[in-house]
């Protein structure tokens, strides 16, 4: 019994040492600059990341704390500089927020909020081919990079020096996201946080991408097209010139051999694919390359022999 009643008391202390140790790291996790050092408008507390914090306003009549983390600002006729406690049962933080006087311009980074709700506005929809991605809003400069490696999508700079967001042909999603970083340019020491554009996808088939279109266009009789991907059915010394012809300016088309190379049976010259002898039970395949002004994509196209003597 005695054993037992030790044991109960050892976890009772190791679970309250845990709650403590929730407190602590609820409180340590508020990133200092994510409270807002100067403010105009209404803004947003962080949340707890282990547990709920109560925050307290020295002048509740000039920031007002409703729904744990809302903050509504009443500006003075002066500049006025408030207390905020952050507290998790024992474990507190305590911050100053300088609440700007009536008349005062947006802080940068309350602009940088608002030109990014306009951002977040423009990609409500998804998207269902490439789409440029601002370089300004509001005289706000943003800056993209994907969050992480992505198969269905890449970002693109142009020669002119637009970015894009480009929907990557190699798979047949119905539907597909990204999550993109947005930085914004700050020559300043007021803080900025990085701003996650979550942009989604999805395939539209009244609505090709321009690269689709042309490699629709190379008068190929293509069955069976999918997202990034076509067959072909051919005869042994069949010829297939892959040379865009068409009227639109600034269009590369190049063909090759992927790294397992067919050479005894497939041969590319001057961007003609010549067919030797095929065999009916293997499938064969190119890569076909479509760039567009900057921005290209590839069409895997799979070969395989006609029945059709």
């Amino acid at each position: 019994m005695k054993r037992i009643f030790g044991l109960m008391l050892v976890l009772i202390v190791a679970f309250s040492f845990a709650g403590c140790d929730f407190d602590e790291k609820s409180i340590r996790s508020i990133y200092d600059r994510a409270i807002p050092q100067e403010v105009t408008k209404d803004f947003v507390l962080p949340r707890g990341a282990y547990a709920p914090i109560t925050y307290t306003s020295s002048h509740p009549d000039v920031l007002e704390i409703s729904n744990l983390y809302d903050v509504k600002v009443n500006q003075q006729d002066e500049d006025v500089i408030v207390t905020i406690e952050a507290r998790v049962k024992s474990a507190f933080k305590i911050f100053e927020i300088k609440v700007l006087k009536k008349g005062s311009e947006l802080t940068l980074k309350e602009q940088a909020d608002l030109a990014f709700e306009k951002l977040n506005q423009m990609f409500e929809e998804s998207i269902s081919r490439e789409t440029l991605l601002p370089n300004e809003i509001d005289n706000i400069l943003f800056d993209y990079e994907l969050d992480s490696y992505y198969k269905s999508f890449s970002l693109v700079r142009k020669f002119d020096g637009t970015k894009w967001l480009v929907p990557i042909l190699n798979s047949t999603p119905s539907k597909d996201a990204v999550k993109l970083r947005v930085t914004v340019a700050n020559e300043t020491d007021e803080y900025i946080p990085t701003y996650y554009l979550n942009v989604s996808y999805v395939y539209d088939s009244d609505n090709l991408l321009p690269q689709e279109e042309i490699f629709l266009s190379l008068g190929m009789d293509f069955k069976f097209y999918s997202r990034g991907s076509a067959r072909l059915y051919l005869k042994d010394n069949d010829t297939l010139d892959f040379t865009y012809q068409g009227d639109q300016e600034n269009v590369n088309v190049v063909i090759r051999l992927p790294a397992t190379s067919f050479d005894d049976d497939l041969t590319i010259y001057n961007n003609t694919l010549y067919v030797n002898t095929l065999l009916k039970n293997k499938t064969y395949y190119i890569i076909v390359s479509v760039d567009i002004d900057g921005i290209t994509q590839e069409f895997r196209v799979f070969i395989e022999k006609s029945n059709i003597e």
